[in-house]
Formats: C-alpha cells, structure tokens, sequence
C-alpha cells in the first residue's frame, strides 16, 4: 500500500515524462526545419536601370552592418550582412529592364545555423524581412521618382 504522497510523485514522474518526450518530439521537429532561407520582394520602377542603380547602395535591412561585395553597374549590388541572429547572409538588388520599367528584386539568403531555436526563427523570417523590404522598394521607388 502506498502512501497519500506516492500517488503525487507517480504523477509528477509522469508529467516530466510527458514534457521530456514533447520536448524531444521539437527539436526533431527543428532538425527537420529548413537551415537555409531565402526572402525576396519586387517592384517594378518607371525608370531605366541608369537611373535606379546609384541609389542601391543607400538600401539597408535591419539593424546589422553589410558590406557591398558585388558591383555590376546597372545590373546588380551583392552585399555581405551581420544581421543579429543569423548566421551568415547575404541581400542583393537585381535590376532587370523590361516594358514600363525596370523590375528591381531585393531579395536575402539566410543561414540560420544549426540551432534547433534558430531553425525555428527561420519560419518567421519571411515575415520578419519581407515589410522591410517592401518599405525599402517603396523608398527607392520615391527616391527615383523625386531624383
């Protein structure tokens, strides 16, 4: 016969059970999650790519630090960032002419690392990056448009 405490501990031991198996269900999960992580925005600007490229260097995401590291007048600016949270990633600006403008795509690769709380991040990323991108085309959009 047990105790009034032994049915107390029966169940604590299976709670902790529970969380233990739960727990290790998510970071299996995470495992499973995608590392690396890629966000891109467009807008298509009235203007020739000459007229969009040297306001490209002014763009920034986030509160990190880039590095330009591709320069193809008129075509492309590649940068390197060290953005809080992230691994290793890198933003570029495409230029792309076409009927009524140029299409200008911004877009950023992401390498979340091998964190299972990382990789978790990584399904909010798009969500997190993407307003800042849009914002940023909307502003070069302007900025175009008034220079």
């Amino acid at each position: 016969m047990r105790g009034p405490g032994g049915a107390t501990w029966r169940i604590l031991g299976q709670l902790a059970a529970a969380a233990l198996g739960l727990a290790t269900v998510l970071v299996a999960i995470a495992f499973l999650l995608p590392r690396d992580v890629t966000v891109t925005r467009q807008i298509v600007i009235d203007a020739p790519p000459a007229a969009i490229f040297p306001h490209l260097d002014s763009l920034r995401v986030g509160d990190g630090r880039q590095e330009i590291i591709v320069r193809e007048p008129d075509q492309r600016v590649e940068a390197a960032l060290d953005l809080p949270g992230v691994r290793i990633a890198t933003a570029w600006l495409a230029l792309t002419p076409e009927p009524g403008g140029t299409r200008v795509t911004w877009g950023i690769q992401a390498d979340m690392g091998p964190s299972p709380l990382a990789r978790y991040r990584a399904i909010r990323f798009d969500r997190r990056i993407g307003p800042e991108l849009e914002q940023g085309l909307a502003a070069l959009a302007a900025q175009v448009g008034s220079g």
